[in-house]
């Protein structure tokens, strides 16, 4: 309603049609090197390489950026797949994004048949996204803002057993959070925000046909930036299998639920959620039905 526009949006005399729209147009070339260390193991393998990235924009005004980048990589998976590696690194020297850069590096080891773990590293380094630049035509207080590149720094781990137990950690520690606090109005952390998620699953046959599928996840965030539902748990009770050599097919009941938690509102005029701290939602849980089937290539 215009009321609604009026309040939320800022708009004194809003007409019958607001619409906002940015169009991007990209061309992307790169150059690489790939060396294969080992003859027989196509699966091993190092690569280096530089880019050219162009970006035209037609936003208030046309505007045109340029990115000259590195990119890195390098993988190495075992025939008995019992250390496998895998980091990949780019860099971008020159252009809009200069100074961005993402780096990663996961392993994963394997004991005896079914144990196993994996680990990970992340650190990312970027300029805020063009949605928070005030050329863009989408609206944008407080106008003018200049807001310092995020850096977001994310570790995993995953521990599989024998006993089809899978154990999970992901820890993310972000400085220079931007976020939306309002319908068109951003904002940037100044402390260092934390999120912590572990999560359990297990798989538990009760018959030749019938599993349950067993998950839950425990999550928190600091500085109140960030709301999540502390405990989110899902159990999946199937009926699969193989029938009649060519179907496979899964039947079964899905049920989630979720602590109550203040959920982020949404903002149409920016496409983007935002944080709120008035609303707290939560659910009964929510029982849905399904089936998949899949019929194997035959001729």
């Amino acid at each position: 309603s215009v009321d609604s526009i009026r309040k939320y949006y800022n708009y004194n005399n809003p007409r019958d049609t607001i619409f906002f729209k940015d169009v991007w147009k990209e061309f992307k070339n790169e150059f690489a090197l790939v060396l294969f260390p080992e003859k027989y193991n196509q699966n091993q393998y190092l690569k280096t390489g530089i880019g050219l990235q162009l970006m035209k924009g037609l936003v208030t005004n046309t505007q045109a950026f340029h990115n000259i980048y590195l990119v890195g990589e390098y993988r190495n998976t075992t025939r008995n797949k019992r250390w496998d590696i895998e980091a990949n690194g780019q860099l971008y020297l020159n252009g809009y994004n200069s100074g961005d850069y993402n780096a990663s590096i996961k392993m994963n080891a394997l004991f005896g048949t079914k144990n196993g773990i994996e680990i990970g590293f992340e650190n990312c380094n970027q300029s805020p996204s063009f949605v928070f630049n005030d050329s863009s035509n989408f609206p944008l207080l407080p106008a003018n803002a200049s807001f310092k590149k995020e850096n977001i720094t994310h570790l995993s781990a995953t521990i599989k057993t024998k006993f089809n137990i899978i154990l999970s950690g992901n820890y993310y520690l972000i400085n220079n959070y931007i976020y939306w606090d309002s319908f068109y109005h951003a904002s940037q952390s100044n402390v260092l925000v934390n999120v912590l998620h572990l999560s359990a699953e297990k798989k538990f046959k009760l018959s030749k046909h019938w599993n349950i599928y067993s998950e839950i996840h425990l999550q928190q965030a600091t500085e109140n930036l960030i709301n999540l539902p502390i405990i989110y748990t899902r159990q999946r009770i199937v009926f699969e299998g193989n029938f009649f050599k060519n179907l496979n097919m899964a039947t079964g009941l899905d049920i989630r639920y979720f602590t109550p938690f203040k959920a982020d509102n949404y903002s149409p005029l920016t496409g983007q959620f935002f944080l709120q701290e008035q609303t707290i939602i939560s659910n009964r849980p929510d029982i849905a039905a399904f089936f998949h089937f899949r019929i194997k290539g035959f001729n």
